[in-house]
C-alpha cells in the first residue's frame, strides 16, 4: 500500500504555476460555460465575479466511454486583500479570457498511450482554478475583508456537476479517477466523497498530488518553542467559508477547522485515497516558516528531521492495512514538479505510475 524511499533525493524546487510543465501528446478539450442560473443562483463565480466553466474531452474509445478522469487545476491561494489583488498576476481571477478549446496537460490528462497507458482514452474533465481558495469556498457574496473577491471554489464544483448533467445527460460514469495538483490536490481531498456521492453507481478513487496540506506537523516557530500548532492555523481561511463534508463535521463536532487540515480530513473519507506527496514539500515547509532553499541553521536542521518523522508517521497511518488508502512519498525536497508520471523517481525500483495503477485497479 505504501512505498517508502530508502534514500533522499533532491530536485529543483517548483511552485505549482500554470503552463510551466512540458507538453507531450495532448488532445484538445472544449470549454463548456456554466448556465447563467448556476452562476447567479448557485454562486458559481470566479474571484472577479465572472461565471465559471470547465473543459471536456470525450473518450476516444467506445470501451472506455463510461470511464472518467477529473482534474482540478492548482495555482496557489490568497488570504489578504493585498495578496488577492495580485493573485496569479491577475490572469486567474476570472473566466473572460478562457479559450474555447484547451490543450490538456500530460500525465493523467495525456492522450498518448505511451505516456498515459491506463487513462489515455478516457473521458477528461478539467476544472480551471479561478477562485484562489483551494477550490473550497462557499461564499455567495464578495468578501470585503479580502478585497471584494468571491471565494466560491466549492460552488464552482457543485455547478460543474449540475452543468454536466445538463450538457451531457447520457453521461453515467462507471470508473472515475479524481486528481489535481497542489491547490487542486487540496480540492480533491475536500471533495472526494462529494464527487462519489454525485455518481453513486461509479467506483470513484482520488489521487491528489502535492495537496496534502498538512500532515500532522507544527510550524518551525512552535516546534522551537515546544508548542503544537493548532489545526485552525493549518486549515483553510475562515473568510473563504470553506466547504466541510457532513461526514467530517460529524467526526469533529464543533471543530470544523480540522476538516480543512489534511491530517484530520483524510480520516473522514470513505473514498479511497492515494496520496502523491514529497516528504519534504518546499511549499508546505515555507508556509510553516522554513525556507529550505536558504542556508540552514541548527534549528532548521532539527526541524527538517522532525518534519520527516511527522510526515512519515501520518502517511503510515493513512496507508495502513485498515484503510483503502495508499501513498507514494519520495524523500525529496520539492513541491509538485517531480510527482508526474515520468518525472517521479523510482522507489525500490517501482515507478509512481505503476504503484498508483496497482492501487487504482486492485
Amino acid at each position: 500500500r505504501w512505498w517508502p524511499l530508502g534514500h533522499p533525493c533532491t530536485v529543483a524546487s517548483s511552485r505549482d504555476i500554470r503552463g510551466t510543465q512540458p507538453e507531450q501528446s495532448m488532445g484538445h478539450a472544449s470549454l463548456i460555460r456554466l448556465d447563467a442560473d448556476l452562476v447567479t443562483g448557485a454562486g458559481a463565480r470566479c474571484l472577479d465575479g465572472s461565471g465559471g466553466g470547465f473543459y471536456w474531452r470525450a473518450a476516444s474509445s467506445a470501451q472506455n466511454g463510461t470511464k472518467l478522469v477529473v482534474f482540478l487545476q492548482g495555482g496557489g491561494e490568497c488570504r489578504s486583500a493585498t495578496e488577492c489583488a495580485v493573485w496569479d498576476g491577475g490572469a486567474g481571477r476570472g473566466s473572460a479570457g478562457w479559450p474555447k478549446t484547451k490543450r490538456l496537460g500530460e500525465d493523467e490528462l495525456s492522450d498518448d498511450s505511451s505516456v498515459n497507458p491506463h487513462f489515455h482514452d478516457w473521458n477528461k474533465l478539467f476544472v480551471p482554478y479561478c477562485s484562489a481558495d483551494m477550490h473550497s469556498g462557499t461564499r455567495l457574496t464578495p468578501s470585503h475583508a479580502l478585497g471584494g473577491g468571491y471565494f466560491a471554489g466549492h460552488n464552482l464544483i457543485n455547478a460543474t456537476l449540475a452543468q454536466l448533467r445538463r450538457s451531457l445527460p447520457a453521461l453515467a460514469p462507471s470508473l472515475v479517477l479524481l486528481s489535481g495538483s497542489s491547490a487542486g490536490g487540496i480540492g480533491v481531498l475536500l471533495h472526494a466523497d462529494y464527487f462519489a456521492a454525485a455518481w453513486p453507481a461509479a467506483t470513484v478513487k482520488a489521487a491528489p498530488a502535492a495537496g496534502f496540506f498538512y500532515p500532522a506537523v507544527s510550524s518551525e516557530r512552535d516546534f522551537i518553542n515546544g508548542d503544537a500548532t493548532p489545526a485552525r492555523r493549518l486549515g483553510l481561511a475562515a473568510e473563504w467559508a470553506p466547504y466541510v463534508s457532513p461526514r467530517c463535521a460529524a467526526l469533529y463536532p464543533g471543530e470544523a477547522s480540522k476538516c480543512t487540515d489534511a491530517a484530520f480530513a483524510w480520516r473522514a473519507l470513505a473514498t479511497p485515497l492515494f496520496v502523491r506527496e514529497n516528504q519534504y514539500d518546499t511549499a508546505k515547509l515555507a508556509n510553516c516558516g522554513c525556507d529550505a532553499s536558504a542556508a540552514l541553521t541548527a534549528n532548521d536542521t532539527s526541524y527538517l528531521r522532525q518534519w520527516g518523522r511527522w510526515v512519515r508517521g501520518t502517511l503510515r497511518d493513512l496507508g495502513s492495512e485498515a484503510t483503502p488508502h495508499g501513498y507514494f512519498a519520495p524523500s525529496c525536497l520539492s513541491h509538485a514538479a517531480n510527482l508526474g508520471w515520468s518525472a517521479a523517481p523510482l522507489i525500490r525500483g517501482v515507478s509512481m505510475l505503476d504503484s498508483l495503477a496497482a492501487w487504482f485497479f486492485e
